[in-house]
């Protein structure tokens, strides 16, 4: 029986992760390929990693969802500013996975989560972005691109990504983004923030 070869070890692990229940903490590990009709996903990903690089590219990814669990916990036990520390490392790890794959979007949409966790909507938005063009079916990356700007007093684009994972179909994630916008909206009185034009079309 041959041995499992580390990367397979890392990739194990990290699959093995469980998703915490209210999406608020880091997101799972998801699959390389998306639902019927979201494009040739694995293509696409050895057409632009070089041989040798993916397997360098999944170590990035695992090594940081690591990272953002553990920051989870400083979290949770009052340590943000040692929580910050680790986002920070985690997105470093995740831009050097996206300069070997561009198409990783696995990565992108860390690096758009962490970009939110330290309060730097920008290139979070950019990275959910990058994310969703390449897999516009990427129901994660919905759920959080739209927490993020429902965060940001953009309850149309919230609304709209929330529109994108009713065509998706997952009941899970829908329900979460659902429960926020009503809970915005019953503090803001369906108020859409000051910003009229949706940071979702830019």
């Amino acid at each position: 029986m041959r041995a499992t070869t580390p990367i397979v070890l890392i990739v194990l692990a990290t699959l093995a992760v469980p998703a915490l229940a209210d999406y608020g903490g880091p997101p799972p590990p998801t699959p390389s390929t998306g639902p019927p009709g979201d494009g040739p996903r694995g293509e696409a990903s050895a057409r632009s990693a070089a041989p040798g690089r993916l397997e360098r590219v999944q170590q990035l990814y695992a090594s940081s969802h690591e990272e953002i669990v553990k920051a989870d916990l400083d979290l949770k036990r009052g340590k943000r500013k040692d929580a910050e520390k680790r986002w920070a490392r985690a997105r470093e790890r995740l831009y050097e996975a996206v300069e070997l794959d561009t198409t990783h979007v696995e990565s992108w949409n860390l690096i758009g989560f962490t970009s939110r966790m330290l309060g730097e909507y920008e290139p979070s938005f950019a990275a959910y972005r990058t994310a969703l063009r390449q897999k516009p079916l990427f129901a994660l990356a919905r759920e959080y691109y739209g927490q993020g700007l429902l965060e940001t007093g953009d309850l149309a684009g919230a609304k709209e990504q929330l529109m994108w994972l009713g065509k998706i179909g997952d009941a899970e994630l829908t329900a979460q983004l659902e429960l926020s916008i009503s809970e915005y909206e019953a503090e803001h009185g369906g108020a859409a923030g000051s910003d009229s034009t949706s940071s979702a079309a830019r």
